[in-house]
C-alpha cells in the first residue's frame, strides 16, 4: 500500500509540473500566431545572434541596445531573410528595437525584388522600444529585415508578423531583462577565476587521478563559457581587459599561496599549480596585446592599426634625423613639414595651433615660434629634408591631422642616446610605412620571449609563469594604450632579466654588460648594479667585527671577486656603449640628454608613480606640498632603503640585484611604464624544490613576496574604475608602495625566523629544537668565502649542474623550519634534512653563496 501511495504522489507531482511548463509554453508562446514564431533565417549577413528574432522572449522596454536578448545589425548592409513557406499576406507587424533607428520589413515572392512593407521609424523613450503596426498589406513568401540610419547601433529584441492582427496587440511575450555583453562577460571572467581557484586549492599531491580529472571540468567548462562571452562581447573594452588582467592575477596570488603555506598533509598539486599558473600567464600577456585586438587606427585607410604611430612618430623621427633635430627640434620640423608638403596649409593658418616647447617644456602656439619653425629646416640638407616630409606624411595621414598636430603637446623623445643610436642604425635607411613599423613592433615580442625563457631554464617554471602574469597582468603600463606596437620600448626590461639570469648563472662580466646596457637605455635600472655595493659593505661590516679592522685591499680582492667581475664587465660596457653613441650622434648629445632629463623631473606629470607623488600628490601644487613634506619624504627614502639593506645581508647577488629595481620608485621620480619592472620581481625568490618532491617550492618570504606583487595587480582594477587620471595614478601608487612594503616585510619575517631557529630561541619556545646541520651553525660563526672566491674558470663556466645547489637552495626554508607545528616529528624534520646536502639546508648562509655575509 505504500508502495502504490508513493507511485501514485510522484505520477502526481509529475503531472502537475507537466502542467505548469505548459501553462509556461502558453504564456510564452501568446504571439505564435506570428508566422515566423521560432524559424530561423534562410539567410542572413553581418547579423549577430539571430535566432534572438523569433524565440518568443522580448527584452524589457527601455534596456540597453546590445544585451544577451537581441539581435544586432553591424551595418546598414546587414539584413536577415526568412522563407514564410508559401506566399502570405501579412497585416500586422510588431518589433522591439533600438529607440533612434529605422528598421525595414520587406517582402518578395521570388527572393529577388522586394518591396517595402513597413519602415517602422525612430521612435521616443531610450533604449529599446517597441513598434506596432496593424495597417499593413503586403503579400510574399521572402520577409527580408534590415536596418539603417540612427547613430549606427542596430538591434533587435523580437519580431513577429502576422495575417492578421492578434487579439493581444502588442502580443504577450515572455519578457526578460537583457544582460549587456561586457557585463556578462565580466560576470563570466570572475566565475572562471572562481573554478581555477577551486581546482587549485582542492587538487592535492597524491590524489586520485579522477578526483584532479573531475576538479579540472571546472575551469574546462567556465573557459569555454568565457570563449562564448569574449566573442558575443567583441570588440572588449578597457574595463573588461582590466578586469580579466586583475581576476588572472589574483588567481595567480591564490596559486602561489596555496602551494606556500598549505598543510604538511594537504601539499598542493604540483600539476594543478603549474596548469594554473600556466593558464593565468597566457591570459595576462594576452590582455597586454588588447587579447590580439588593434589599439590604434590607420585613418588613410580606416582601418585598425597594430603600430603604435602616437610613440613612433616621436620616436622614428628622433632616431633617423638625430643629427637635424636634436632633443628639441621635433615639433617645429613637423609644423614645417606640413606646411611644406600641402600647398593647402600655410604657417599663418596654424598661429592657433599648439605645441610643447622642447627647449622648456612650456606650452606655447605656432604663432610664437614662426622664426624657429622657419628656421629648423636649415638644420637639414635637401635631400634630407625631403626625405622627412616624406616620412612625416605618412604619420600625417596615418594618424590624421588632429591627432598629428595634437600629440605635440607631449614632451618629445626622452630616450638616451645609446637607444637612439641603436634605433638610428635600425631606420636609418628605412621609410616610415605600416609595413616597416610592425616589423621593428615585433622586436619587442622576441626580445621578452628570450628574457622569459631564459628565466625559466635559469630559474624554474613558477618564476618564469609568474613573471609573465605579474607582466601583463598590471595595470601600470596604461595609459589609454600601452606599448604594444612600438619599437624597442620593452628591450631595457629584456636585458635587465637577462643579466639577473646571468648573475645567476655567475658569469660576473657577463652580467654587468647586461645590466648596463639595461641602465644605458633607461638609466633607471642602473640601481640593480649600484645596490650590489651593499652586501659588500655587509661584508666589510662582518671582517671588521671578526678582524677588528677594515680589510685590506688584498682582502677585497680575493673576498669580492665576484663583485669586481661584475663591475668590471658592466664599466667596460658603459665605456663602448657611450663612446659608440657619441661617434654617432656627437659628444654633445650627453648633456643635452642630461638637459632633457632634468627637465622632465623638474614638473610633476599626472602619469608618475613614485615616492615623491605618493606624499606630494598629482596637482598643480605638487612642488609646493612637496617642499613643505621634504622630511617626510627624506624619511621615506631612508626607510625603504634601510629595509632593502637589511634584506640583502642574507641574499645572493641576483637577489640584491632585483631588490635594487624597487628604489626606482623611491629615489626617483619615474612615469608609469617605468614601474614595469615589478615583473622581474619574482626572480628575488628561489625555487627550491624539484616536481614531485614532498617539499614546498618556495620559503615563506618569497611566498609572501610573489604573493604581494600579484595582489597589486588585483587591486589596479578598482583604479581603471578612476576616470580622474591624477587621482588613478595616485592611487596606483599607493598600490605600489603597499605591495612593496609587504613584500619586504615577508622577506624580512623570514629573515628573523630563521636566524631565532639558528639560535634556538624560537625552539625553547615551542619547547623542542629542530634538527639544523652543522654547517648552518658554522655558517653564523664564520663567514664563508663567497661564490666570487673561486677561480675564474670555474665562476665563468658555471654549468647547469652547478646550478643544482642553487635550484634546492634554502631547501631548509622558512616554512619547512616552521614544521614543528605540524604534527610530523622531530625525527620526521631530522630525516628531511638528512636527504639535502649541507649547502641545501644552509641556504642563503650556503657556502657556494656570491653574496659576502656579514658573519654575524
Amino acid at each position: 500500500m505504500k508502495l502504490i501511495s508513493w507511485r501514485g504522489g510522484f505520477q502526481i507531482l509529475v503531472l502537475v509540473a507537466a502542467l505548469v511548463a505548459m501553462a509556461q509554453l502558453a504564456l510564452a508562446a501568446g504571439g505564435d500566431d506570428s508566422l515566423i514564431a521560432g524559424a530561423q533565417p534562410v539567410r542572413s549577413s553581418g547579423v549577430h545572434r539571430p535566432e534572438r528574432l523569433t524565440d518568443g522572449e522580448v527584452a524589457t522596454r527601455g534596456d540597453f541596445w546590445k544585451t544577451d536578448r537581441t539581435s544586432v545589425f553591424r551595418s546598414p548592409d546587414a539584413f536577415v531573410v526568412y522563407d514564410l513557406g508559401q506566399d502570405r499576406t501579412i497585416h500586422a507587424a510588431y518589433l522591439m528595437g533600438d529607440n533612434n533607428d529605422t528598421y525595414t520589413l520587406s517582402v518578395s515572392k521570388d527572393d529577388v525584388h522586394y518591396d517595402t512593407l513597413w519602415e517602422s521609424s525612430p521612435v521616443g523613450g531610450r533604449g529599446l522600444q517597441p513598434r506596432l503596426n496593424d495597417r499593413l498589406d503586403g503579400t510574399g513568401r521572402y520577409l527580408r529585415v534590415t536596418a539603417r540610419g540612427g547613430d549606427v547601433s542596430y538591434a533587435i529584441s523580437e519580431i513577429g508578423v502576422y495575417a492578421e492582427r492578434p487579439a493581444a496587440f502588442p502580443p504577450a511575450l515572455r519578457e526578460r531583462p537583457g544582460i549587456p555583453p561586457d557585463e556578462g562577460l565580466r560576470n563570466v571572467m570572475l566565475n572562471f577565476g572562481l573554478s581555477l581557484v577551486l581546482f587549485v586549492c582542492f587538487a592535492y599531491r597524491k590524489s586520485p587521478w579522477w578526483w584532479t580529472a573531475a576538479l579540472a571540468l571546472l575551469p574546462l567548462w567556465s573557459g569555454w563559457s568565457l570563449s562564448h562571452h569574449l566573442q558575443d562581447a567583441w570588440p572588449v573594452g578597457q574595463r573588461e581587459i582590466s578586469m580579466l588582467r586583475g581576476t588572472v592575477g589574483l588567481v595567480a596570488a591564490i596559486a602561489v599561496l596555496r602551494e606556500g603555506f598549505s598543510p604538511r598533509k594537504f601539499l598542493a598539486s604540483t600539476t594543478a599549480v603549474v596548469a594554473t599558473l600556466s593558464v593565468c600567464a597566457s591570459l595576462a600577456v594576452a590582455s597586454f596585446f588588447n587579447l590580439g585586438r588593434p589599439q590604434y587606427v590607420d585613418h588613410k585607410l580606416g582601418t585598425p592599426s597594430f603600430v603604435h604611430n602616437f610613440d613612433m612618430r616621436v620616436y622614428f623621427p628622433v632616431a633617423k634625423y638625430f643629427k637635424e633635430l636634436r632633443f628639441d627640434g621635433l615639433y617645429q620640423a613637423s609644423v614645417a613639414a606640413y606646411v611644406d608638403d600641402d600647398p593647402s596649409v600655410s604657417l599663418d593658418s596654424l598661429d592657433h595651433v599648439q605645441l610643447r616647447d622642447l627647449k622648456n617644456h612650456h606650452m606655447t602656439r605656432v604663432a610664437d615660434v614662426k622664426g624657429e619653425i622657419e628656421q629648423v629646416k636649415e638644420r637639414f640638407s635637401p635631400e634630407r629634408w625631403e626625405e622627412f616630409k616624406t616620412d612625416m606624411r605618412y604619420f600625417r595621414e596615418n594618424m590624421g591631422v588632429g591627432d598629428y598636430l595634437g600629440s605635440m603637446s607631449d614632451h618629445g623623445g626622452n630616450a638616451t642616446p645609446v637607444w637612439i643610436t641603436i634605433a638610428h642604425f635600425i631606420f636609418m635607411h628605412a621609410h616610415a610605412s605600416n609595413h616597416t613599423l610592425f616589423i621593428t613592433a615585433m622586436l619587442d615580442p622576441l626580445l621578452l620571449l628570450i628574457a622569459f625563457l631564459a628565466i625559466g631554464r635559469t630559474f624554474g617554471i613558477r618564476t618564469m609563469l609568474v613573471s609573465m602574469v605579474l607582466f601583463g597582468a598590471n595595470d601600470f603600463y596604461m595609459f589609454g594604450t600601452n606599448w604594444a606596437g612600438a619599437t624597442l620600448r620593452h628591450d631595457w626590461m629584456a636585458y635587465l632579466g637577462l643579466g639577473l639570469c646571468a648573475l645567476r648563472k655567475e658569469r660576473w662580466a657577463l652580467a654587468g654588460a647586461l645590466l648596463a646596457l639595461s641602465a644605458m637605455i633607461r638609466a633607471f635600472p642602473a640601481l640593480s648594479l649600484a645596490i650590489l655595493a651593499i652586501p659588500v659593505a655587509w661584508w666589510g661590516f662582518g671582517f671588521y667585527q671578526r678582524e677588528k679592522k677594515l680589510p685590506r685591499w688584498a682582502d677585497f680582492v680575493r673576498e669580492q671577486r665576484a663583485f669586481i667581475r661584475v663591475a668590471v664587465g658592466a664599466t667596460i660596457a658603459v665605456a663602448v656603449l657611450f663612446a659608440a653613441s657619441s661617434l654617432v650622434l656627437g659628444f654633445e648629445a650627453w648633456p643635452e640628454w642630461l638637459h632633457k632629463v632634468s627637465l622632465l623631473n623638474r614638473d610633476p606629470h599626472v602619469n608618475h608613480v613614485s615616492l615623491r607623488g605618493l606624499i606630494a600628490g598629482p596637482d598643480g601644487v605638487h612642488n609646493r606640498i612637496l617642499r613643505g613634506r621634504t622630511p617626510l619624504y627624506i624619511a621615506g627614502i631612508a626607510f625603504y632603503i634601510l629595509l632593502i639593506a637589511i634584506a640583502a645581508r642574507r641574499r645572493k647577488f641576483f637577489q640584491v640585484s632585483a631588490l635594487g629595481l624597487l628604489l626606482i620608485p623611491v629615489v626617483f621620480h619615474p612615469a608609469n611604464y617605468y614601474i614595469h619592472f615589478i615583473f622581474l620581481m619574482p626572480l628575488v625568490g628561489t625555487e627550491l624544490a624539484r616536481n614531485g618532491e614532498e617539499r614546498r617550492p618556495l620559503s615563506i618570504g618569497d611566498t609572501g613576496l610573489w604573493a604581494s606583487f600579484l595582489i597589486i595587480c588585483a587591486l589596479q582594477y578598482w583604479t581603471v574604475r578612476e576616470s580622474d587620471l591624477g587621482l588613478h595614478f595616485h592611487f596606483a601608487a599607493m598600490i605600489l608602495f603597499m605591495g612593496i612594503t609587504a613584500a619586504l616585510f615577508a622577506l624580512l619575517a623570514e629573515d628573523a625566523l630563521r636566524m631565532a631557529f639558528e639560535r634556538g630561541e624560537l625552539a625553547g619556545a615551542l619547547g623542542f629544537a629542530p634538527a639544523l646541520p652543522a654547517a648552518a651553525t658554522a655558517a653564523v660563526e664564520v663567514d664563508p668565502a663567497p661564490a666570487g672566491d673561486a677561480p675564474a674558470e670555474s665562476e665563468g663556466e658555471a654549468s647547469a649542474e652547478s646550478e643544482a645547489p642553487a635550484e634546492s637552495e634554502g631547501e631548509a626554508s622558512v616554512e619547512d623550519e616552521a614544521s614543528v607545528e605540524d604534527e610530523a616529528s622531530v625525527e620526521d624534520e631530522a630525516s628531511v634534512e638528512d636527504e639535502a646536502s649541507v649547502e641545501d639546508e644552509a641556504s642563503v648562509e650556503d657556502e657556494d653563496d656570491d653574496t659576502p655575509k656579514s658573519g654575524s
